[in-house]
């Protein structure tokens, strides 16, 4: 920066020199210079201070999610000296001067205290008393460890009251942001149980809503599943008929960003495609951090082989990103294969040849012998589990 201002100073004095008619115009012109470069350097030097001032700060690591003034949410991904990277769930990198983070105007929503709130909602019959729903709904927060130790009590309001019933918003707190997923899931198991341990039933949504947009939006969405399950490799055997069969079964899974889809080791019988957002797949080695496998997008398949044979999950899989995804369940593809044996064939034939093209890529010695025996064998495991004759 020295070397700089001393030439732009060198260029002065060398223009007063030799045209002494113009020297104070060009005196002028060049301290002009000098206040705009200024400028900007001044601009860049506080960015790098405030980079050092962060690193020794800390109020945020990688991997934090941060929340700017303009309501954007993204996952920290780099830091740097003059600025720093951010992940958005709409997976742009949106880069921050270190300036704007060291004002303070942004939220950190990974450490926004030593506890974070979470909710869910429950749909109730409409002759439910209010207060029974709220001590099943309470109770079954305040039974799971990680909620009830927690300096913040849960609590139930009703949010919506209508023909369908009467809905209630459980509002309970979590250690941190990732534990949230995992609370969630077991309040809302303890809240089945206490349903049934009341013996209440959840009201059931009728199936002809008699509004025309509605019946037309679940065609849509039959229709865009058809889709992605004609663009997946695993079901290309498959006739058309037998797609819609499972796209009329298909499911869709909504997640929040840091939120568990599966557990590795755990067992599955189900298949899921990405469609929207970013998922990572880790598995943990003894004794060591988690390795990322990598990450997830739309069109990605995610369990085929607990769908096809059982087998546990062989990575842990977690949202970066809020996602959703399609499940296909084996209940859905049973009675398409034994109505059809040749498919499971078919489509034995299909991962076979996947996971040889896979091998070739790493190995190109591996005997071809190898993997007919594997697909044999993968065959005859789809055989079992599916039941096919």
């Amino acid at each position: 920066m020295t070397t700089v201002l001393a030439l732009t100073a060198g260029a002065v004095v060398a223009s007063t020199v030799h045209y002494e008619g113009a020297s104070a115009t060009l005196l002028t012109t060049s301290s002009v210079v000098l206040a705009i470069i200024g400028f900007a350097v001044r601009g860049v030097i506080a960015d790098i201070f405030y980079g050092v001032v962060i690193a020794f700060e800390q109020p945020f690591q990688i991997n934090d999610w941060l929340r700017m003034p303009d309501g954007r949410d993204g996952l920290v991904i780099e830091m740097g000296w003059w600025s720093t990277r951010l992940l958005t769930r709409e997976e742009f990198t949106l880069i921050v001067p270190n300036s704007k983070l060291a004002s303070g105007l942004f939220l950190n929503l990974s450490k926004p205290q030593p506890f974070l709130r979470a909710s869910t909602r429950v749909r109730f019959s409409e002759d439910i008393d209010p207060d029974q729903a709220e001590h099943i709904l309470i109770s079954a927060a305040k039974a799971v460890e990680a909620s009830a130790n927690l300096p913040r009590e849960p609590e139930a309001r009703i949010t919506d009251i209508s023909a369908d019933g009467i809905e209630f918003e459980l509002r309970f707190w979590t250690p941190d942001r990732l534990a949230r997923g995992d609370v969630r899931m077991e309040i809302q198991k303890n809240i089945l149980r206490n349903i049934r341990v009341a013996g209440l039933r959840l009201p059931r949504r009728p199936r002809e809503t008699g509004v025309g947009e509605i019946n037309a939006d679940r065609a849509a969405m039959t229709e865009a599943t058809l889709d992605w399950l004609s663009a997946i490799a695993v079901f290309a055997p498959l006739s058309q008929d037998e797609r819609q069969t499972l796209a009329d079964q298909a499911a869709r899974t909504h997640l929040a960003p840091g939120a568990e889809l599966l557990k590795e080791g755990a067992a599955g019988d189900s298949l899921f495609v990405v469609l929207e957002g970013v998922l990572e797949a880790t598995v943990q080695h003894a004794e060591r951090q988690p390795t990322v496998l990598g990450r997830l997008k739309a069109g990605d398949v995610i369990g085929e082989m607990s769908l096809l044979t059982g087998e546990a999950r062989s990575a842990t899989v977690t949202s970066v990103t809020s996602a959703v995804l399609m499940r296909i369940d084996r209940q859905a593809l049973q009675p398409v294969l034994q109505a059809r044996p040749d498919a499971a064939e078919a489509i034995a034939v299909v991962v076979a040849s996947r996971r040889q093209a896979g091998d070739a890529a790493i190995n190109s010695n591996i005997e071809q012998e190898s993997h007919s025996d594997w697909r044999d064998d993968l065959l005859g495991r789809m055989r079992s589990i599916f039941r096919i004759a």
